[in-house]
């Protein structure tokens, strides 16, 4: 009795797995409907099946883009019309009904049949969401009622639908690969004519510019009455003007197109400070202000650096400080902060009792054409480039700057750059790791849910003899707290379950905890003001950069624990019978960092290798079901988490693109440049995985 039906809902099961199979056979639009048109009409012996798509979606130009397009009918026959205006009635209902029964004698479809020497039977409609519509015809029969042939299939038309979706964004993406390599040409060929301008404009206004500073200089030295010498010496002043805006301009679009490198000659510190200092002491005078210097004697006469760049670094800091002080003093104070075998650490703090900066103004003073207030350019001229430069050139120094200020009383710079020593070697070259236990004993607690940057941070500081422990999330990292005692904390500041800023704010209010003063270094691999600001207000005592090398960490956890030996030597050598420096780098790869960080132990570099090709496609994959959904949290973390591994295989594009989606999940979301970008970093990723691969096991 019950066999029929039995028999009909293993055929209905079956019919439903067939659909289910044809689904999202393939990514060309009109293959997936007709693998699954076909399908359908054989399952069901369908007289006709056709899908028709919005001309939004498939004609982008078209003019009525809520016309619908015919883009493939089952099985293939001529018909009348292949395009329904915006202003059909069906077209006009597709928002209205998920799906319509009726005979082909209903007015309501009576402009559906077009089809030569059609029978009379039903037509069923299914709505595919917002895009289309999928129309199927079938003959009339006794055996069978029509309502019931279709009232099953719901579940597979929604999946037919997400197939279609994803066709067209497919479409869309290729499309917008093809707009956006077009567009990336026209802007290199926007750079090779910005950068010929900036050569152009440079030679046209400084020649002219030289010739009239050389004449009015003459000028100035021949006899002249008080108002003429004015004349002269104001118009002498807003040359020198002209020369420095010329200067920072050029500049800043210099270290913007990555076109300046930081240069390592021998120089005479205190004589290029000393220069500087007499220099402003003259604007100063002018001014009648006050200005001191005061240079540590510790600091030795000759270092290694790049004079030029400090030069513009404190001359612009001097420069606002006698700009914006209009009564008062400016100073200069030089200091040796830690000296070791090769290195020093230079630090300058140039204060003053002018104008000051407005507490909303601080967090963004190193961004380019930021004033103080909004009336200080056209009090002092002030282009906005300067402190912008300064921040960037600071960086690329590998140092740091700080600013404190009041309103009304005045604002301290400090800069902290490392310099070498005048006969540290230009490489540091040992034919082994140095092995020296300069944290012998030391206790520290590594949090970090990177397991490459555990990996690399972990073999530091036991190297050096620390004792560590490592937790891979902030929650993780206070249950430890509270049964150990550390000497220092590493924090990561984005991690899952609770970031390092958390956790940092827990372990400080913990009143009695055996960490609540414990030092805790941030790790980042956000340069951002920000950034930094909220770690020292969590409770934060220093930060490293990510991605790290071995001097940075130990000078920072020298630095907090008071350590007077020298920090160990980093070897740049690479050992004998390892690859050489060509078989370092190769397309997409780069592993001179991970050798760096290893010390020549090529084994750790394999291992180290080995990590990244185990958890970055797990990473990626996780990623892109992030990007998927386009859910912008978990892609903030996954592009975040990403940043580390690529940046040690030296892909520092794919860290762009990183920066780039992290940035826009947090501030802009733009899902069509989001589907660009991750669909290159997918690529990218993948060819630098297969080379780390072949690194570790070549053929």
């Amino acid at each position: 009795m019950n066999e029929p039906r039995d028999l009909d809902m293993i055929r209905e099961i079956s019919l439903l797995y067939e659909l289910s199979l044809s689904i999202g056979s393939s990514t060309d639009l009109q293959e997936n409907c007709a693998h699954f048109l076909s399908t359908l009409c054989l399952q069901k012996k369908l007289t006709y099946a056709a899908v028709w798509l919005r001309a939004e979606y498939t004609h982008p130009t078209e003019a009525d883009g809520k016309a619908c397009r015919l883009v493939c009918g089952m099985p293939e026959r001529r018909i009348r019309e292949t395009r329904l205006p915006g202003s059909h009635s069906i077209v006009q209902r597709l928002g209205e009904e998920q799906m319509v029964v009726a005979s082909c004698g209903d007015e309501y479809f009576e402009e559906l049949v077009w089809e030569k020497n059609i029978q009379e039977g039903t037509y069923y409609i299914f709505r595919l969401e917002n895009y289309g519509f999928l129309k199927l015809y079938l003959i009339n029969t006794p055996q069978e009622a029509p309502e019931r042939k279709f009232r099953k299939m719901r579940n597979v038309i929604r999946q037919f639908t997400a197939s279609v979706a994803s066709c067209l964004s497919y479409q869309r993406l290729e499309a917008e690969i093809v707009r956006r390599r077009e567009i990336e040409s026209q802007l290199k060929r926007a750079l090779a004519a910005e950068e010929q301008f900036y050569a152009r404009i440079s030679h046209e206004i400084w020649t002219p510019l030289n010739g009239m500073m050389g004449m009015l200089t003459v000028l100035k030295h021949t006899a002249l009455d008080a108002d003429q010498q004015s004349y002269v010496s104001d118009t002498l002043l807003a040359c020198n003007s002209l020369v420095g805006l010329l200067n920072d301009t050029l500049d800043f679009a210099r270290i913007n197109e990555g076109r300046i490198d930081i240069e390592r000659v021998k120089f005479n510190l205190h004589e290029t400070l000393r220069t500087l200092y007499q220099n402003y002491k003259l604007h100063a005078a002018e001014k009648k202000l006050r200005m001191m210097c005061a240079i540590d004697v510790e600091l030795p006469p000759e270092v290694q650096g790049d004079s030029l760049r400090l030069s513009q670094i404190v001359g612009n800091l001097l420069s606002n400080a006698v700009k914006y002080t209009e009564k008062g003093e400016v100073r200069m104070d030089v200091h040796c902060t830690y000296s070791n075998e090769d290195r020093i650490g230079l630090q300058i703090v140039v204060s003053d009792t002018g104008l000051g900066i407005p507490p909303e103004s601080l967090p963004h003073i190193f961004e380019a054409f930021e004033y103080s207030s909004q009336d200080l350019s056209s009090k002092t001229g002030a282009s906005g480039l300067g402190l912008a430069i300064v921040g960037r050139l600071v960086d690329l120094m590998g140092g740091r700057i700080a600013v404190e200020s009041e309103v009304g009383t005045g604002t301290t710079f400090t800069v902290d750059l490392p310099m070498f020593k005048s006969h540290a070697p230009i490489r540091e070259k040992t034919d082994a790791p140095s092995g020296v236990q300069r944290l012998e004993g030391v206790r520290v607690l590594l949090v970090e849910d990177t397991p490459m940057n555990q990996k690399v941070a972990q073999r530091l500081l036991e190297m050096w003899g620390a004792i560590v422990e490592v937790a891979n999330h902030g929650k993780e990292a206070i249950q430890i707290c509270q049964r150990q005692v550390f000497d220092v904390i590493l924090m990561d500041i984005q991690m899952p379950l609770m970031d390092g800023y958390e956790a940092t704010r827990i372990i400080r209010s913990q009143s009695g905890s055996p960490n609540q003063q414990t030092p805790i270094i941030a790790f980042t691999a956000s340069v951002r003001a920000q950034v930094t600001e909220v770690a020292f207000a969590a409770g934060m005592n220093a930060y490293i950069l990510k991605p790290f090398n071995a001097e940075q960490l130990y000078a920072v956890i020298r630095s907090l624990l008071n350590i007077p030996e020298e920090k160990p030597r980093v070897q740049e050598a690479l050992t004998a019978g390892g690859p050489t420096g060509s078989e370092s780098h190769t397309a997409g790869l780069d592993i001179s960092y991970l050798r760096e960080l290893a010390e020549g132990d090529d084994a750790f570099v394999r291992e180290m290798l080995a990590i990244f090709v185990q958890n970055t496609p797990s990473d990626i994959d996780m990623l892109a079901r992030s990007v998927a959904s386009f859910d912008w949290p978990a892609i903030r973390h996954g592009s975040h988490k990403l940043k580390y591994p690529l940046a040690s295989v030296g892909r520092e594009d794919m860290v762009d693109i990183l920066r780039e989606m992290e940035s826009m999940a947090s501030e802009s979301p733009d899902p069509e440049r989001l589907l660009l970008l991750f669909e290159r970093l997918k690529q990218e990723t993948q060819t630098s995985v297969a080379q780390a691969q072949s690194y570790i096991s070549p053929s």
